[in-house]
């Protein structure tokens, strides 16, 4: 089931590493991520060429089109100025309520 795509419903999905990964928390994610981008008044263009990632990719990211990468959370969290700690923290608390 490796690679397996998300058909929209919400359903749980495979991603490469086998780890199991909501829509609905993939779009937790992005929320958070799109909060912390408002709260720092940066527009999506404006963290986008900050951190070199496409502005597309930053989009369906924020819209929890896209699942992240570690590394890619690094760089985002650095743009933003926060620590990639805090913005797990917070993913967490989310997902726990």
């Amino acid at each position: 089931m490796n690679g397996a795509r998300d058909d929209g419903t919400g359903r749980i999905r495979e991603n490469a590493f086998g780890n199991l990964v909501s829509r609905q928390d993939r779009q937790r994610l992005g929320a958070l991520l799109r909060s912390l981008r408002e709260d720092a008044g940066l527009k999506q263009g404006e963290l986008s060429e900050r951190i070199g990632i496409a502005q597309r990719t930053l989009s369906r990211i924020e819209y929890g089109d896209r699942e992240v990468t570690v590394l890619e959370l690094l760089v985002i969290a650095r743009g933003l100025n926060v620590s990639a700690e805090s913005i797990v923290t917070q993913l967490k608390t989310m997902i726990d309520r």
